[in-house]
């Protein structure tokens, strides 16, 4: 207990006394798009020897079609307020993407003087465009351990823009572009001290923070069991289930992708919404407390997106590594119509999620037994 208590500290001096802003320039860069309309995140993750690793990114993606959808119903009027918003859109997005490639291309231009490496790359005819930018900044070799020298992974930014004419609808077009910024930063931890995720330690700091809200009138918690054994045949190519490789789990003739994950699933009606969205927001504050108390510790954590911007979407709070035959371990956030859904799930081997689990007790190869009232109609009795 001493011993990590020093190798905590350590870390903690450490990160203060080599800890390198990002480039100050992409950082108004980044949130220029943000307030521009892009969205955005941020990362920020414990990697097994190389320190905490600093992940910020903005994207904007869109469709424009100049046939709005029409019914057979509508009359003229309402034909032509369909166009008219349409284009309008259309008109508002075009705006938004304009402004920030032309802000990212002068940024990336005067930043290429001062990197190490910078590659500017554009591709325009006939209506299709591609552009692909890159920079990289070295950073200095550090003392990040007594005697213990080594080279600090180098500050990334990227860019990828992609515009062009889909040929299998109905004819519109497709813009897409992906800015991300890598940064990563020297905990002074050596990779044989590096710990597997804390579940149980985790798990007691936010339960207190759970239970009162379990007293509110509709409030539930229900277990997890969602299973995936050897051989199963799964659905995921019919949009049935969506999985999640883990870090365990790599890509190989060995890996039979198996996966049991078990936990609990705790709903709060809609109608406690502003104490729901007050208990996402210290999850997410105690959680990032936490990874940073425990640099040892092997994590992925993302910060809180603004308002939970599509409904429906399992947000993944903190991933917990789950190497050394431990158990991975998952906090997930989900606001929909019915109210707020927060999992905390330990997972062995792969996780495999259906489609419904909101409304399930559990899954297995595909076999389901729904929660008690939320039974499809046709399969109630």
């Amino acid at each position: 207990m001493k011993r990590l208590s020093a190798l905590v500290l350590l870390a903690a001096s450490a990160a203060a006394a080599f800890c390198q802003e990002p480039n100050k320039q992409l950082q108004g860069l980044e949130e220029y798009l943000r307030q521009q309309g892009f969205s955005s995140y941020r990362e920020q993750s414990s990697t097994w020897g190389k320190g905490i690793t600093h992940k910020l990114g903005a994207g904007f993606h869109f469709y424009i079609t100049d046939n709005p959808p029409m019914h057979e119903s509508m009359s003229q009027e309402q034909r032509e307020k369909a166009v008219h918003v349409n284009d309008s859109l259309n008109a508002q997005r075009r705006r938004i993407m304009a402004c920030g490639l032309d802000s990212i291309r002068r940024t990336f231009a005067l930043l290429g003087a001062e990197a190490a490496e910078s590659h500017l790359y554009e591709y325009h005819q006939f209506g299709t465009d591609t552009i692909r930018y890159s920079l990289v900044f070295p950073q200095e070799m550090e003392e990040v351990m007594p005697d213990s020298f080594c080279f600090r992974d180098p500050e990334i930014a990227n860019f990828y823009y992609h515009r062009y004419k889909d040929t299998k609808g109905d004819g519109g077009i497709v813009e897409s572009a992906t800015l991300s910024h890598l940064i990563t930063v020297p905990s002074g931890i050596r990779r044989g001290d590096m710990k597997a995720f804390d579940i149980t330690a985790f798990e007691a700091l936010i339960l207190p923070e759970l239970k009162p809200l379990m007293k509110k009138k509709g409030a539930k918690v229900y277990p997890v069991h969602w299973q995936h054994d050897a051989g199963f045949d799964d659905e995921v190519g019919k949009g049935l289930m969506y999985k999640t490789t883990s870090w365990s789990s790599p890509e190989s003739e060995e890996n039979l992708h198996t996966g049991l994950t078990t936990g609990s699933h705790y709903f709060i009606p809609i109608k406690h919404e502003a104490e729901a969205t007050a208990l996402c927001q210290r999850l997410y504050s105690l959680t990032l407390d936490y990874v940073n108390s425990h640099p040892e510790q092997c994590y992925n954590y993302e910060f809180m997106p603004p308002h939970f911007p599509y409904p429906g979407e399992l947000y993944e709070v903190v991933r917990g590594d789950n190497r050394m035959g431990s158990n991975g371990y998952y906090l997930c956030l989900m606001k929909d119509k019915e109210g707020f859904h927060i999992l905390s799930l330990r997972e062995k081997g792969e996780r495999w999620v259906p489609k419904d689990w909101q409304k399930l007790e559990s899954y297995i190869n595909g076999e389901k037994t729904y929660l008690k009232g939320m039974e499809p109609k046709e399969e109630k009795k």
